[in-house]
């Protein structure tokens, strides 16, 4: 069962030894497991770390696994392959949301890309930068950075 504190500081420290801050995420591939308290810690863990109190702007998060399921093992691949899918793109495909969402998520500080939409860096001229965060059946975190190649076209 995934726990919100320490994926906080998982995801603190991948920001920090990269020189990165939460603002510099545009969008967050969640693993998003479909279990109530699995997705509600991981989500409190990711505004914590990315969108923490006084930060502005909603953070724009989606999964794959509404549309193919877990993945067991390639679970993390999958999610790495949307993202790079939408980064060639310049697009957010959408996430299939269920009709009832969560109360133990803060959904007025998330927002889900729930329709396909156009991509657009977090600051004229930067990147276009996404995070995939992998959580594994045996509780390990997996956090990746994916970069457009250029800046704002």
């Amino acid at each position: 069962m995934p726990s919100a504190d320490p994926l906080t500081r998982s995801l603190t420290r991948m920001l920090d030894r990269h020189g990165l801050t939460g603002a510099d995420i545009g969008y967050v591939e969640c693993a998003a497991s479909g279990a109530l308290l699995a997705d509600a810690a991981e989500l409190d863990a990711l505004l914590c770390a990315l969108r923490p109190p006084g930060a502005t702007g909603a953070l724009l998060v989606g999964t794959v696994k509404p549309h193919i399921g877990h993945l067991e093992a390639a679970s993390g691949l999958s999610q790495l392959t949307k993202v790079l899918l939408q980064l060639r793109e310049r697009t957010l495909a959408p996430t299939a949301v269920a009709p009832r969402r969560t109360e133990l998520a803060d959904w007025t500080r998330l927002t889900v890309a729930d329709t396909a939409r156009p991509w657009t860096p977090a600051a004229p001229n930067a990147p276009l930068r996404a995070l995939v965060n992998a959580v594994s059946a045996t509780g390990s975190y997996g956090h990746a950075v994916l970069r457009s190649a250029d800046g704002d076209r």
